[in-house]
């Protein structure tokens, strides 16, 4: 048993050696050597595809103001919604008395 643990603590060293170890590398080219191939460079502007802004169409005021009236307000945010309370302590305060809340 003594061996099995001695050769997959050496197995483990070895895999860590082989993965860690340093690998050779080429010595940069100094920048400063005009002889050394430069990849070709192509100049695109940022600006290449913009588009010009275009004002939307016009509506009468009334129209837009009936359309929204329709929808239920402002993005139909009003539509199917009950009223919100106006006191939001008292619901609480009432449920902790059915209940025996916590005093």
């Amino acid at each position: 048993m003594n061996h099995w643990l001695c050769a997959a603590l050496a197995a483990h060293v070895l895999a860590w050696s082989i993965g860690h170890a340093e690998t050779v590398r080429e010595a940069p080219a100094d920048p400063a050597d005009p002889k050394v191939p430069v990849p070709e460079t192509k100049y695109r502007s940022a600006l290449d595809d913009y588009r010009p802004y275009e004002d939307g169409k016009l509506r009468v005021w009334r129209e837009a103001n009936d359309e929204a009236g329709a929808l239920g307000g402002h993005m139909g945010q009003t539509r199917g919604r009950p009223p919100a309370p106006r006191d939001r302590a008292k619901p609480a305060a009432a449920a902790s008395k059915q209940t025996g809340g916590a005093r």
